[in-house]
Parts: structure tokens; C-alpha cells; sequence
């Protein structure tokens, strides 16, 4: 007797997700309470604009700060760009085993289009997104180091014609077994652990779609992410790069850093420009989303001139810190 595959092959064999986002919005993994990070540091007895008030009574500081709530409003997009990695990574680990179990052809997640030879994009979190994943170990198909161009989320990519049969007795259940079969294997195909030219077809042990996922999660990553946020006054501008990262380290909550390439806002009413001295932002995944860091950065022009930070202490907005210069 062969009863159907979803009932006997995801109850014995399916895989265990490294980590799964914990809601279905934009952002692709749950945020924290806003309002509470941004109120600032328990127990503050000044807020930001207050500490510009002792040196700068004569200027509407409320005005002139806009723009550094506008900034950090902007940064906290991501949050959002971060938890579409993780989703990005989560299907690149589980989605394929998912989509063979299932017998389905393609595992690629919402919000990522494939753009070929080895590109992704999204638009989805309000940032361009581009993303690229690299082999982080020596295949018959390419070395340490080396892009990955085929589409990873392809099921061909990895085997042709893939399908799975189990063989079931009710009367002595641990006797099931489960086979992979194939019409032809991918050029992708050692990414599931089953060696350079398997057989059809594979028999599958309880925990073979174990060292499938782990063997996918050795691949590389690094996304670049572009954001372009004009508000009702404010433009901010900032583009930044993940530093290359294993999909498994970040499903396992290892924090993403954001390498800065360019970042600015501006106000052209007021004639203000806010400058990033010091960047050292990091998504941090756990069981929300969050930033981790510090920005430093000056504002100069309009009505008068400051220093700042954003202070990100596993938050999704800035504890704000203003001074005068």
C-alpha cells in the first residue's frame, strides 16, 4: 500500500527549518513594539532637542532636527531588507527539500525575482535589493569562492524529473521506506550531499533531507541595498553591502553587518545636509528583527549646525543623542 506522500514522507522525513520568519508582512520577520525604541533611554531627563535648547535658544530646534528622525526612519528599513535575507536564505535551505517532498518545481520565495546568471532582486521592503550567493566549498562544478550562477531555486537545477515514493505498511510502520527518484541529476546536484553522479533512484534516510539542508546552508551570500526615501521634507539617501555571510550562520542568528558605500539626507528648505562620519550598523534576526550599532554623523547648513548618533541597542529605531558643535 502507498498512501499519499504529504501524510507518511512530511510526518517521517520532512525537514526541520533552521529558523522560519515569524509573520507573513513586508518585512518578512516580526518588529518590535516602535514607539517604545523610540522613545529613547529609559530614565533620560533631556530629550535630543532639549540638549540643542541649552546652546541654541534663538533657533526652532524641533524644525531643525527633522531631519534626524527622518534618517533614522529611513535606516529602519533594514530591518525590513534584513528579514527579506532571511526568508531569501530559509528557501535557498528548507524550500528546496520543501518543493521536492511537495513535487513542486520551484521554491523561490515572495518579494525575489531571479534575474539570471546568478542575480536576485527585490523591491519588496521599499529598498532595491540585489543579492548573489557564492560556494563556500570545492564542487565538480566550481571552486571555493566562485558564483553560483543557475537559479538555486530551480528543483532542476539540483535534479531532473525529482519525485519521491514511499512504501508504507500499516501493519509495521517502521518499516516505511522512502525513495528520491530522477530522471537525470543537475549540475547543481552535489548541493543536496548525494555525491557528483547519483542514481536514481536514492533511498532516503530519516536524516538525509538533514544533510541536504545542511549542505545547502553552507552557501555564501552578500546583498547590496539601495534606498532612495524622499519624505515630506527630508531625501535620504544610503546605499550599503552585506559582508558575505553563510545562509546557515544567518538562519542560526549570527548578526549581518551592513558595510556603508554612500549615505546622506538633506532638506532643501532649509538648506541642511546631515554627513555620516562613522557607520557600524548590524541586523540582528533572533526571534525579531533589529539593528545593532552606532551612527555618528554632523548636520551642517539651515538654521544651525549639531552633532548626533543613532544609537541601535537591538532596537528598530535609534536611541537619538544630539549635541552642539
Amino acid at each position: 500500500m502507498k498512501p499519499t506522500l504529504p501524510l507518511i514522507l512530511t510526518a517521517l522525513l520532512a525537514p526541520g527549518c533552521l529558523i522560519t520568519p515569524a509573520s507573513n508582512d513586508d518585512d518578512g520577520i516580526d518588529e518590535a513594539d516602535s514607539a517604545e525604541d523610540s522613545e529613547g533611554a529609559e530614565g533620560d531627563d533631556e530629550t535630543p532637542q532639549e540638549q540643542l535648547r541649552e546652546c541654541r535658544e534663538d533657533h526652532d530646534v524641533d524644525d531643525a532636527t527633522q531631519i534626524v528622525s527622518d534618517f533614522d526612519l529611513s535606516i529602519h528599513e533594514m530591518i525590513a531588507c534584513g528579514g527579506l535575507s532571511v526568508t531569501l536564505c530559509s528557501s535557498i535551505v528548507s524550500g528546496i527539500v520543501d518543493a521536492i517532498v511537495d513535487n513542486r518545481s520551484d521554491a523561490t520565495p515572495d518579494g525575489w525575482r531571479f534575474e539570471g546568471d546568478g542575480l536576485y532582486t527585490s523591491d519588496a521592503a521599499g529598498a532595491e535589493m540585489t543579492t548573489r550567493f557564492y560556494l563556500a566549498s570545492d564542487y565538480s562544478f566550481g571552486r571555493a569562492g566562485d558564483p553560483v550562477q543557475e537559479n538555486l531555486f530551480e528543483v532542476t537545477t539540483y535534479l531532473s524529473g525529482a519525485r519521491v515514493s514511499v512504501d508504507f505498511d500499516p501493519s509495521d510502520p517502521l518499516s516505511t521506506e522512502a525513495q528520491l527518484h530522477f530522471d537525470a541529476p543537475g549540475p547543481y546536484v552535489e548541493l543536496l550531499g548525494f555525491g557528483a553522479d547519483p542514481q536514481s533512484p536514492i533511498s532516503l534516510s530519516l536524516n538525509a533531507w538533514d544533510q541536504a539542508q545542511d549542505q545547502l546552508g553552507t552557501l555564501l551570500f552578500e546583498s547590496e541595498i539601495t534606498v532612495s526615501d524622499p519624505q515630506d521634507q527630508t531625501t535620504v539617501r544610503y546605499d550599503v553591502q552585506t559582508t558575505r555571510m553563510s545562509a546557515a550562520a544567518l538562519l542560526g542568528a549570527a548578526p549581518m553587518e551592513f558595510e556603508l558605500l554612500g549615505a546622506d539626507a538633506s532638506r532643501a528648505d532649509l538648506g541642511q545636509e546631515l554627513v555620516v562620519d562613522d557607520w557600524g550598523v548590524e541586523f540582528v534576526s533572533g526571534n525579531v528583527g533589529a539593528l545593532e550599532g552606532v551612527v555618528d554623523f554632523h548636520v551642517e547648513g539651515g538654521p544651525l549646525s549639531y552633532l548626533g548618533a543613532l544609537i541601535y541597542e537591538n532596537s528598530t529605531y535609534a536611541e537619538i543623542d544630539l549635541s552642539c558643535q
